[in-house]
């Protein structure tokens, strides 16, 4: 993608464990032991949306950065 509008997101909040990274955009998905009543489809909306537009959005998430998701917009 070469021409493109990005946008970062910073969550000062928990680091998303290594293990679940790759189901972090499913549907429905929420990570084990988090105490809050979410549906888990705010990321699986978001992705669709993202995608459905020919964008791509991504997150890096350890203890040094925190969680950081990114979207990138044609």
């Amino acid at each position: 993608m070469d021409n493109f509008l990005e946008l970062k997101i910073t969550n000062q909040g928990s680091v998303i464990p290594l293990k679940y990274h790759k189901d972090i955009f499913k549907k429905n998905f929420k990570v084990p032991g988090q105490k809050d009543a979410r549906a888990g489809l705010g990321l699986y909306i978001a992705k669709k949306i993202v995608t459905s537009i020919k964008g791509q959005i991504g997150f890096k998430s350890s203890a040094k950065t925190r969680t950081i998701f990114w979207v990138k917009f044609p």
